[in-house]
C-alpha cells in the first residue's frame, strides 16, 4: 500500500496528465460548457436559492458526454462568474468521499474527506454524501471561517445531490455551499497494481487520435484511483 503522501504525488500526476492532454484535444469552449445557470452563484442567499444553483448545476453536469468537455467544464466552475461567487462554488465528489474536483481549493483534488469533521465533531462529508444519495438534501455544519468574525455557533448550509456522469459512467456527488478548511485531509490508502495501465501510453502519443486514446485512457485510470 503507498502512504497518503504517494497517493496525493499519483493523482497529481494523473491530473496533470489529463489536463495537459485534454488542452490539447479542443480549441474553444464549447457553447453546452459556456451555459450559464439560471440561479447564479451570486444569486444564492438562502436555501432555496443554493437548492436552485446546485441542481442546476446537476442537471448540466449531467449533460456531457465528452471527455474534451472536462477542462473547459472544470475551468469554467473554478473562475468567479455565473457558477463561482467567494465561498459558493462546486465541488464533484466520488461517493466514498475522495475529492474529484473541488472549484475552490485545486490542493483538495483526490483529497479523501469522508472522515472530515466540523467544529461540533459532525461528519459533515458523510452527512452531504448520505443526502445526496436520498436524493438531494442540505446538511447544517458548524465552521469558525476566519474571514467571518463571530461567526463560530451560526450553522453554515450545504446542499448536496447526485449524477451519473455521462462520460465515465460513474456516480457523482455534487455539493454547493460547503467550505470548510480541508488541508488537515488526506489520501486513501492505494494499491497501484489496481490501477490499469492504458492501451495507449504516453509513448505511443504520434496524432490527435493517439493523443486522444492516451487522454480517455488515463482518464479511466483516474477513475478508477478515486473509487
Amino acid at each position: 500500500m503507498h502512504t497518503y503522501q504517494q497517493k496525493g504525488i499519483i493523482v497529481k500526476r494523473l491530473t496533470t496528465a489529463l489536463i495537459l492532454g485534454l488542452a490539447g484535444l479542443f480549441v474553444a469552449v464549447s457553447p453546452t460548457v459556456a451555459q450559464s445557470p439560471e440561479t447564479t452563484a451570486s444569486e444564492v442567499v438562502d436555501r432555496e436559492t443554493l437548492q436552485a444553483f446546485v441542481e442546476g448545476a446537476r442537471a448540466w453536469s449531467a449533460t456531457f458526454t465528452d471527455p474534451n468537455d472536462f477542462v473547459p467544464y472544470t475551468t469554467t466552475i473554478s473562475t468567479e462568474g455565473a457558477w463561482k461567487h467567494g465561498n459558493t462554488y462546486l465541488i464533484l465528489m466520488q461517493p466514498n468521499g475522495t475529492v474529484l474536483f473541488h472549484a475552490g481549493d485545486p490542493n483538495a483534488n483526490g483529497k479523501y474527506l469522508n472522515d472530515i469533521e466540523d467544529a461540533r465533531g459532525n461528519k459533515v462529508v458523510q452527512a452531504l454524501i448520505e443526502a445526496a444519495n436520498a436524493g438531494g438534501g442540505f446538511v447544517e455544519y458548524y465552521w469558525d471561517d476566519p474571514a467571518q468574525e463571530g461567526d463560530e455557533d451560526t450553522p453554515k448550509i450545504a446542499y448536496a445531490t447526485s449524477y451519473t456522469s455521462g462520460t465515465t459512467g460513474t456516480p457523482i456527488i455534487l455539493i454547493g455551499g460547503y467550505y470548510q478548511e480541508v488541508a488537515q485531509a488526506g489520501f486513501p490508502p492505494l494499491d497501484p497494481s489496481l490501477v490499469p495501465m492504458p492501451e495507449v501510453t504516453a509513448a505511443d502519443v504520434v496524432d490527435r487520435e493517439t493523443l486522444k486514446a492516451y487522454v480517455q485512457g488515463a482518464m479511466g485510470s483516474f477513475i478508477t484511483l478515486l473509487d
